[in-house]
């Protein structure tokens, strides 16, 4: 009796702290809207989600990123009109991430539960969205592709003493099979015609209970319902998805289980089905999934920064142990019967790997101080991949792997620790995105009313602070792009945005993805008005960020005001090309400057045809490639240096006439010049060979390139 009280508290708390666990991982895991864009880069795109859900935008055709047209469920810019659709779907979603993630710790002891759910809710609350459901997707996948089926096969322990009874013997696949009794003073040598039929129905039902196991089938069909919206959410999640079904697939297959069937059926009605529901048309899928493999191709060299050296190696160390773990928790406690690699061993763990992959590429394209991320989301990977992976029924198994595992956590918590000593700057960085995780998810989420009001009440502040008035006046409803990666003034203005796809101009960073924007801007159903600023992030040359486009702004917009620091441009209605007048090849070696003809009053573009080196290839898989820096040295003597991606380098960017800021820009739509003479270009990292010495380049200059000059006296300027 004593016993059995102490087995039943002990249930009672093993249901409880696993019931906290899982809540705290729901509420850590919600993300909400939570700002108004205005002038930031990051908040304005994800409000322009929002924007393409509401008008039903094409994704591919009317918008191009790696993100696709329920991204609006991924970001945290506020839409009124999409406010509570975001909470009930955030909310389930999260919750339902949180049990899957945190499910095989139910029937582990109490203190086992703390000890590992309380380290994967830490760490998995750090990553943000993005690493929310790269877990979510590697902890189902792994669930249904290796748990066994519920009615597979009949529990001894449930049919009682009768059962026990009966003598049993062991098949040549290693499953207990029951034997029929005989009765008492009968001997049966061999078995009967009726024994043979009895056995062979037998085997029949428990096929057809493993393979029309209901509790799995429904975890498969909310699977992938769930899958298919993670994957039209961002298209890198929706790779990460099809290897995943892909895994299930295999592994179910082979196992005589429907899992995988459902799973497969089940997201592809989905995702079709969501798709139209999002007003797209299925005759588009080609241009999103083109679209978006040419902007994922060159994402991390157009968009990052070389990572501090330390960083690099902290990341670095941090991933080796992450891959290190998982490793060990799928073939070191048996490791001579491990190295015959059967495909239920390999599948997990390969998309186990997958998942650091990604989490790895994830942190690295970022700035360098969100390198430092990457170590608690590398252990919240590693904390997974030792719940979820199938487990050895050795008994050195589980021992080995909670040896590894704190072990882990020791080595994140010391590299951690010395990455905050070395740049004490972040520390409130890191720090803060903690504190904001634990404590101001919660209260969005349990007051949604009171969040809304707060987000109402700082709408209406940023739109008067962020007023246009003039601009206003002159538009109207006319069809109205922006130039800087600033969407978030459009949508407080209520302009009707015409966006070019690649909408912000630096992620145009190769030669095809300039020509949509190009195409799209000339075209005469393209935006009447741009506003423009020169823009560029990053430390890139501003003229280089979608330079196709700035070269129609230049040909075929004029400038009539200036309001704020943005320059009203609208189109000329004469149809204006530019013509190629010259073309120039140059001989130039890495880090020697060259001499360039001067044309005023043309405009000249430099192409740079350069050929990286094995190395840098191999280094743009694992991190990024080495990007370019380039110097000019202007007629009138200044000296300025940018980088340069070099992708944009191959596609080519207007170097003449050379501008940087407003004023110069101003200056050129006058009809003033500066021109850069000479460039040096160079690798940004000097330490490794990463581009062969020699290059071409390849210089081409046009002649009615421009519309007519507007004297800077002659335009309306207002300011805040």
């Amino acid at each position: 009796m004593a016993a059995d009280a102490a087995d039943g508290r002990t249930g009672r708390a093993r249901r409880w702290v696993f019931g906290l666990l899982v809540v705290g991982l729901w509420l850590g895991w919600i993300s909400l809207p939570h700002f108004v864009a205005g002038r930031i880069l990051d908040p304005s795109w994800q409000e322009a989600y929002n924007y393409f859900f509401v008008q039903r935008f094409q994704a591919g055709r009317d918008y191009a990123f790696t993100y696709g047209p329920y991204s609006w469920l991924l970001g945290g810019g506020y839409e009124a009109r999409l406010y509570w659709p975001r909470w009930l779907i955030e909310h389930a979603v999260s919750l339902f991430g949180a049990w899957i993630v945190l499910r095989p710790l139910a029937a582990w002891s109490p203190w086992r539960q703390c000890l590992t759910g309380g380290p994967l809710i830490l760490c998995g609350m750090v990553g943000g969205v993005d690493l929310k459901l790269i877990l979510l997707v590697l902890a189902l996948a792994l669930t249904l592709a290796h748990e066994p089926p519920r009615r597979a096969t009949p529990d001894l322990e449930e049919n009682g003493a009768e059962a026990k009874s009966q003598p049993s013997e062991r098949n040549p696949q290693g499953r207990a099979r029951l034997l029929p009794s005989r009765a008492e003073g009968e001997n049966h040598p061999h078995p009967t015609t009726g024994s043979k039929v009895g056995a062979l129905l037998s085997e029949g039902t428990k096929a057809k209970h493993a393979f029309l196991n209901r509790p799995q089938l429904a975890l498969a069909g909310i699977g992938g319902v769930l899958f298919a919206l993670i994957g039209l959410g961002k298209f890198t999640n929706q790779v990460f998805v099809l290897l995943s079904i892909a895994a299930v697939v295999l592994a179910t297959w082979r196992a005589r289980r429907s899992n995988g069937v459902t799973l497969s059926v089940t997201f592809a009605v989905a995702t079709v089905a969501l798709w139209l529901a999002a007003g797209q048309s299925l005759g588009g899928v080609g241009e999103y999934v083109q679209t978006s493999l040419w902007i994922a191709d060159g994402y991390t060299d157009g968009q990052s920064l070389l990572p501090d050296p330390t960083l690099l190696i902290i990341a670095v160390a941090s991933t080796l142990a992450t891959l290190t773990a998982i490793a060990m928790a799928a073939f070191a406690p048996s490791l001579p019967r491990s190295l015959a690699l059967s495909l239920p061993r390999v599948l997990p763990v390969a998309l186990t790997l997958l998942a650091a992959l990604l989490v790895w590429k994830r942190g690295i394209v970022h700035f360098s101080s969100h390198v430092v991320f990457l170590l608690p989301a590398m252990a919240a990977v590693a904390l997974v991949a030792a719940i979820h992976l199938p487990r050895d029924p050795n008994p050195r198994a589980t021992s080995t792997l909670w040896r590894l595992v704190p072990a882990y956590l020791s080595l994140a918590c010391v590299l951690l620790g010395y990455a905050l000593l070395q740049r004490q700057g972040q520390f409130q960085f890191v720090h803060g995105s903690w504190v904001f995780s634990a404590y101001n998810r919660p209260p969005r989420s349990l007051n949604p009313f009171g969040s809304q009001r707060e987000l109402e009440h700082w709408t209406e502040d940023e739109r008067t602070r962020h007023r246009l008035p003039e601009v206003a006046a002159v538009v109207g409803d006319a069809p109205l792009d922006i130039f800087p990666p600033e969407q978030g003034v459009l949508f407080l203005n209520r302009f009707n945005w015409r966006p070019r796809p690649v909408f912000q101009g630096y992620s145009a960073y190769s030669e095809r993805l300039m020509a949509l924007n190009e195409a799209a801007t000339a075209r005469p159903s393209g935006p009447e008005y741009v506003l423009f600023r020169p823009y560029a992030i990053d430390g890139h040359y501003p003229p280089a960020e979608d330079s196709r486009t700035q070269e129609v702004l230049l040909r075929q917009f004029k400038p009539i005001l200036v309001e704020s620091d943005y320059l009203l441009l609208r189109r000329i209605r004469e149809e204006r090309h530019a013509r190629l007048a010259e073309q120039t090849t140059l001989p130039c070696r890495l880090g020697e400057a060259f001499e360039l003809p001067l044309r005023h009053g043309m405009l000249q573009r430099l192409t740079l045809d350069l050929h990286p080196t094995p190395a840098n290839r191999l280094r743009k898989l694992a991190v990024a490639s080495v990007g370019l820096t380039v110097e000019f040295t202007l007629t009138d003597g200044q000296a300025r240096s940018f980088r340069l991606p070099v992708e944009v380098a191959k596609a080519g960017f207007v170097l003449n006439p050379f501008y940087e800021t407003q004023s110069q820009f101003l200056a050129l739509m006058a009809g003033e010049e500066l021109r850069v003479a000479r460039v040096t270009v160079r690798p940004e990292s000097s330490s490794g060979t990463w581009y062969e010495p020699t290059f071409t380049a390849h210089l081409s200059t046009f002649e009615g390139w421009r519309s007519p000059p507007v004297p800077s006296a002659s335009l309306r300027a207002t300011r805040p």
